[in-house]
Protein backbone atom coordinates (compact mmCIF):
# COMPACT_ATOMS: atom_id res chain seq x y z
CA UNK A 1 0.00 0.00 0.00
CA UNK A 2 1.47 3.20 -0.82
CA UNK A 3 0.46 5.69 1.89
CA UNK A 4 2.17 2.71 4.28
CA UNK A 5 5.00 2.81 2.05
CA UNK A 6 5.31 6.72 2.34
CA UNK A 7 4.84 6.25 5.95
CA UNK A 8 7.77 3.91 6.88
CA UNK A 9 9.82 6.59 4.34
CA UNK A 10 9.17 8.98 6.75
CA UNK A 11 10.02 7.41 9.60
CA UNK A 12 13.79 6.49 7.83
CA UNK A 13 14.58 9.34 6.99
CA UNK A 14 13.25 10.73 10.18
CA UNK A 15 15.64 8.02 11.92
CA UNK A 16 18.54 8.10 9.51
CA UNK A 17 18.56 11.88 8.97
CA UNK A 18 16.88 13.84 11.56
CA UNK A 19 14.42 15.61 9.02
CA UNK A 20 11.40 16.38 10.86
CA UNK A 21 9.87 18.71 7.47
CA UNK A 22 8.98 15.77 4.44
CA UNK A 23 9.24 18.61 2.28
CA UNK A 24 13.01 19.51 2.56
CA UNK A 25 13.27 17.42 -0.51
CA UNK A 26 12.94 19.04 -3.62
CA UNK A 27 13.10 15.42 -5.27
CA UNK A 28 10.65 13.54 -3.26
CA UNK A 29 8.20 12.11 -5.48
CA UNK A 30 11.41 10.46 -7.16
CA UNK A 31 12.76 9.28 -3.38
CA UNK A 32 9.36 8.49 -3.08
CA UNK A 33 9.48 6.07 -6.62
CA UNK A 34 13.13 4.69 -5.32
CA UNK A 35 11.12 3.77 -1.74
CA UNK A 36 8.40 1.50 -3.39
CA UNK A 37 10.89 -0.38 -5.45
CA UNK A 38 13.01 -1.00 -2.70
CA UNK A 39 10.17 -1.78 0.16
CA UNK A 40 9.65 -4.55 -2.55
CA UNK A 41 12.68 -6.07 -1.13
CA UNK A 42 13.45 -4.31 1.92
CA UNK A 43 16.92 -6.11 2.32
CA UNK A 44 18.07 -3.64 -0.26
CA UNK A 45 17.70 -0.67 2.43
CA UNK A 46 21.28 -0.05 2.44
CA UNK A 47 21.76 0.48 -0.93
CA UNK A 48 18.38 2.98 -0.62
CA UNK A 49 19.92 4.96 2.15
CA UNK A 50 23.15 6.08 0.12
CA UNK A 51 20.78 7.10 -2.57
CA UNK A 52 18.92 9.18 -0.05
CA UNK A 53 22.30 10.65 1.08
CA UNK A 54 23.37 11.43 -2.48
CA UNK A 55 19.89 13.13 -2.91
CA UNK A 56 19.93 15.02 0.10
Amino acid sequence: DYSINRHRLQRYLLKHFQIQEFSIFSRISELNRMFVQNNKRWINLHKFHRQCQILI
